[in-house]
């Protein structure tokens, strides 16, 4: 029978039909009123008929500080550790702190009656119908004590996904009084605050010792420079602004009725910019770049711990930092090192030879403070985004790891949720490990695939052991800010074989639009990869040209089709990236998989770069767009009137980013000629890790991080044409000004 919910108030005990009971303590938390909400909505959705635990029925269920709770000795549980248990028909789930009573309740749900939450749109509940439990005897309490997943892209829910998961932050998300407020950073920021307490705008000119001394002159700012961590003034204007922090977030967390923050963040701004005074030379000599940090640091907590011994001073552990201290300094009680894994191959466990380096990092960063924390990545940057490694089989290593290696607390950088590989499976794992690093991965893993992909699992997660074992094969690696190239550990055989997989994947689910549309966004990244391994860099110009068995048509259909669409319709940001892929690959629905050799170019072997090549930095400014002046039919066209970069001299050139230096550049104080002319770079010798760009802007770029390309002698030239008044003297008034770029030609030098 349906469950009739019955309108009525039992004190404070909500009475639904004759299956169920639930009571909440009689001056009830917000927290707690909301995990009996909770409760009571799963339950309705399940329960049918009959409703027992232990074989008795009319279970009542006392949710958080309740009375029989106490009566049962319930009390002065630890902070989120949490117990359900059964006494006959009656049930507690309860718990410590804010979220302790939460979490009885999202264990039960999880645990016993099999609800799974994959992300705020999305969950899984069985079937209806009559439920008959044991008696019920379940406690526990996270492993780590600090569990945070940075996402971006997302729905506000307010941390209800937080809590539900377990964790106890939720990034830069607001976590409201009713989902238990969270362990929480207070102002200004959670990280690279340096600028934020002592701002550069506003102290540079007055006080310009308080700066990085970088080449012979003061410079400050987020991206420009640090703070001379020496200099005798500093720490007192830091410590002032620092107790106006705390009290501002003391404040606001009073305002919004949650846990005041207990952690406050003093770390270097986001650049290598260090200080070179004599006086920092001499403390790094000594300690280190971290060792000075940390005693910088350690004077601040020790004025604050005097005042408010339970906050915590977190500081980052980034880039010229990473490496420990020496010298026998160490962190202070109350202070946090949040180490930041920036060399990690994020594909491979940390156990492997590869991750050395960061894991010899973790050893001996516990020996050098009491608090470990760890900022890790899910997040491939750069044009590699969104392309497909399976870690999830390395996750429950690097957790293990971790825990017995002394961290105490995680944060995981798993942003834009909208296009990430495989986002729901990785975050699932992540939320399960960080709460219990010793559970079982392999069941993890497919408890997520039979109940998120139903029919389609065994395809998809073959898919995924397919490209496990390739990485293995061909050792693969993949970075943080990951190039397109890195994913060629998947050959074109593997990428065709993976795409077989999905196929019979899409059959098993066709009819159900839910799980179709799921399988489709699992295969995003590897469509994305089709994409570009389908156009490889080919010399052109030979009698007969070299295909590809790769289908890049049939994978950017699927991008731009209306499963993609529906998926990015639940974003408040799905819009832009509807737009943005629209620009990136329609043209490659065009059915053309070459294009026709430029006449200059006739008898002569040559890289054809066209605009699926480019990396577009400028969406606001440049836009694909259809052309029939345009060899290929298309072109990059730029609004020159956003950008007094766009103005001529028109550039172009070649940038080694591992080095930071150009290898070749050439300007032209005017266009060549009306239409479509070729502007040529010259020979470049092409080091491992470069781009060409395009404009004094350089907001076109086109890697030549390519195996094709890299460390090879090439001449570059681009097919460029200039329109309106702003070029052409003699243009009509109302002629847009406007660069068009329609391809680039590599030709390899002998």
């Amino acid at each position: 029978m349906r469950l009739a919910v019955c309108a009525m108030l039992l004190g404070c005990g909500i009475c639904y039909s004759q299956l169920f009971k639930v009571e909440l303590p009689s001056q009830a938390k917000p927290y707690e009123v909301q995990a009996a909400s909770e409760l009571k909505g799963y339950l309705e959705k399940i329960a049918r008929e009959r409703l027992t635990v232990a074989g008795e029925g009319n279970v009542v269920f006392h949710v958080g500080d309740t009375e029989f709770a106490r009566q049962k000795g319930l009390v002065g549980l630890q902070d989120e550790e949490w117990v359900v248990k059964s006494f006959g028909n009656q049930v507690v789930l309860t718990g410590g702190g804010t979220r302790g009573a939460f979490y009885a309740v999202c264990h039960f749900l999880e645990d016993v009656l099999d609800v799974h939450w994959w992300s705020e749109f999305e969950d899984y509940v069985p079937e209806p119908g009559p439920v008959e439990l044991k008696a019920l005897d379940l406690k526990g309490k996270p492993a780590f004590a600090y569990r945070d997943i940075y996402r971006s892209d997302s729905k506000a829910d307010h941390g209800r996904l937080m809590v539900c998961t377990r964790r106890n932050r939720d990034g830069d998300a607001f976590v409201s009084a009713k989902f238990g407020g969270s362990f929480d950073y207070g102002p200004p920021y959670h990280a690279h605050t340096f600028d934020r307490y002592v701002p550069a705008a506003k102290y540079l000119e007055s006080n310009p010792e308080y700066f990085s001394l970088i080449n012979g002159k003061r410079v400050g700012g987020q991206t420009q420079g640090q703070l001379c961590l020496t200099n005798p003034d500093l720490k007192a204007l830091f410590l002032t602004q620092l107790r106006e922090a705390i009290a501002k977030g003391e404040e606001i967390a009073a305002k919004n009725q949650v846990p005041p923050p207990r952690l406050y963040e003093v770390s270097m701004n986001d650049n290598q910019k260090c200080c070179q005074c004599e006086a920092c030379a001499e403390e790094v000599k000594k300690y280190n770049h971290s060792g000075m940090y940390i005693n910088f640091v350690n004077e601040l907590a020790r004025d604050i711990a005097k005042t408010h011994p339970d906050i915590y001073i977190s500081m980052l552990a980034y880039f010229y930092t990473e490496p420990p201290p020496k010298g026998g300094v160490v962190a202070d009680k109350n202070v946090i090192i949040k180490l930041c894994d920036t060399k990690t191959n994020q594909a491979a466990s940390i156990l492997e030879p590869q991750n050395k380096i960061f894991k010899d990092f973790v050893q001996e960063w516990k020996k050098a403070c009491h608090n470990l924390f760890i900022w890790d990545y899910a997040i491939t940057f750069g044009e590699g985004h969104g392309m497909p490694f399976a870690s999830e089989f390395t996750l429950a290593d690097l957790f293990r790891f971790y825990h017995e290696n002394k961290v105490i607390g995680v944060f995981w950088e798993q942003e834009r949720q909208m296009t990430a590989d495989m986002w729901e499976l990785k975050h699932f794992m992540m939320t399960k490990l960080m709460e219990n690093p010793y559970a079982d991965d392999t069941a993890l893993i497919n408890l997520f695939m039979n109940k998120y992909y139903g029919k389609a699992a065994p395809h998809i997660l073959n898919y995924r052991k397919r490209i496990h074992q390739a990485r293995i094969k061909n050792d693969g690696h993949i970075g943080w800010f990951a190039p397109q190239e890195s994913f060629t550990y998947l050959t074109v055989g593997d990428i065709a074989q993976c795409q077989q997989d999905f196929e019979l994947a899409q059959k098993a689910v066709k009819g159900d639009q839910t799980l179709e549309m799921r399988v489709q966004r699992a295969r995003h990244g590897l469509d994305l990869l089709t994409i570009y391994a389908a156009t490889p860099l080919v010399l052109q110009g030979e009698e007969e040209q070299q295909t590809t068995k790769l289908d890049n048509v049939a994978a950017a259909k699927r991008i731009l089709g209306p499963l993609r669409q529906l998926w990015l319709d639940r974003f408040p940001n799905g819009k832009r990236q509807k737009d943005a892929e629209f620009a990136k690959f329609s043209s490659v629905t065009t059915e053309k998989q070459a294009f026709p050799q430029p006449e200059r170019f006739k008898g002569t072997q040559y890289y054809d770069l066209t605009p699926i090549t480019f990396q577009n930095h400028a969406k606001d400014a440049i836009t694909q767009v259809d052309d029939p002046d345009s060899q290929i039919g298309f072109a990059w066209r730029f609004d020159s009137d956003k950008s007094h970069y766009y103005d001529l001299p028109f550039a172009m050139g070649v940038y080694d980013v591992a080095n930071t230096k150009g290898c070749g550049s050439v300007s032209f104080p005017k266009p060549l000629g009306r239409g479509y002319q070729w502007y040529k770079l010259g020979v470049v010798d092409v080091p491992g890790s470069a781009y060409f760009y395009l404009t004094r802007a350089w907001t076109i770029q086109i890697s030549l991080a390519r195996n094709e390309l890299r460390n090879k002698k090439l001449e570059f030239w681009a097919a460029v044409k200039f329109t309106g008044p702003k070029y052409h003297p003699d243009a009509k008034p109302d002629e847009k000004n406007h660069i068009w770029v329609q391809r680039v030609i590599a030709i390899p030098q002998q």
